[in-house]
């Protein structure tokens, strides 16, 4: 408003003058913020374009130190069959060596899946690839002697083993690391049925050590969230290989998840599930005993049997006689 030494005819002028300068400021404001904005955007978008260009180009690298691991690992697997046909102490333990180097081929092979996984679950870009798989064979050949596999029901069946094998990789780790080291971990599969699709259970279960505490439902299922080291509970685990285990379970349609509990005679239990979808499942075939019904003989058969029986009997006790009559014992002997 104008001064009160000034007429009313200059307030209009003013209030307009205000009014296109506050607007003028307001558009000058917005303009840059705008601009900032874009630049933040901009700057954003070329990070994230070079990040995801360096992220697959250490992909491309862990593609092809996985290919030439595998390459190595089949060579070394033909190299063993020809070993093995020759009856040599030195090609005995040529077949050591080559047995070795396989193990470490496939641990290398493995680490550039793991890592391509891991990779790809941070991107939001994973997808699932599934494969035929021996689940019985693979649990024992990645368990110890401190572990029990029991059977698998199913043969064979069609999953993604790398979830699995990552899976497996973080349940036993932890059972060894928070585990009793005189009791067995008992590592048991079922398959479940519904609707027609098919869900692998997988479950290990191990005794706790004497000072790892006993977790409540609450702390079970917050161990799996991501980067959480709450005190009391960051001991079984860092923020990132449970958690990054239950994403991957996440990401193929599964889930993982930790129960505790009691034996009566005192023993501390901690269990991990797994639950994870897969297809074309092979059941394991039982092999059954047939038990025949006993048959009653009748009449005539009986008799008949007992004849032959007499007969018999009658014949060996002949040769007997003719025997003891061909060969007689010497006094002495008598």
């Amino acid at each position: 408003l104008a001064p009160f030494w000034h007429s009313v005819n200059i307030e209009l002028p003013a209030i307009g003058i205000n009014i296109l300068v506050g607007n003028a400021l307001g558009y000058a404001l917005e303009h840059t913020l705008r601009s900032v904005f874009r630049e933040q955007y901009a700057r954003r978008a070329d990070q994230e374009l070079a990040m995801r260009k360096e992220v697959g180009e250490n992909l491309r690298l862990v593609h092809t130190i996985k290919g030439k691991c595998g390459t190595a690992n089949s060579l070394a697997a033909g190299i063993l069959a020809c070993f093995q046909r020759v009856r040599d102490e030195h090609a005995a333990h040529a077949v050591q060596l080559m047995r070795r180097m396989c193990v470490v081929l496939e641990e290398a092979e493995w680490w550039c899946e793991h890592r391509q996984l891991f990779v790809h679950l941070e991107l939001g870009t994973y997808t699932s690839k599934r494969a035929v798989c021996n689940v019985y064979a693979l649990l024992t050949k990645l368990a110890g002697p401190e572990f029990h596999v029991h059977e698998c029901p199913a043969e064979s069946c069609v999953l993604d083993e790398a979830v699995l094998r990552l899976v497996l990789d973080e349940a036993m780790s932890n059972a060894r690391k928070f585990g009793n080291p005189e009791a067995q971990v008992e590592i048991s599969t079922q398959i479940e049925e519904n609707d027609g699709a098919y869900m692998l259970m997988l479950q290990v279960d191990n005794v706790n050590g004497e000072d790892v505490p006993f977790l409540s439902t609450e702390q079970c299922a917050r161990v799996l969230e991501a980067d959480h080291t709450a005190s009391g509970v960051s001991a079984f685990s860092d923020g990132v290989g449970l958690a990054g285990m239950e994403r991957a379970a996440t990401a193929i349609g599964g889930r993982v998840w930790l129960e505790s509990y009691a034996t009566p005679a005192r023993a501390q239990h901690t269990v991990l599930h797994l639950r994870m979808p897969v297809d074309r499942v092979v059941w394991r075939k039982c092999e059954t005993t047939a038990y025949a019904e006993p048959r009653v003989q009748p009449e005539h058969e009986a008799s008949s049997v007992a004849a032959t029986a007499v007969m018999i009997a009658a014949a060996n006790s002949s040769q007997a006689d003719n025997d003891w009559q061909q060969h007689p014992l010497s006094e002495q002997s008598r």
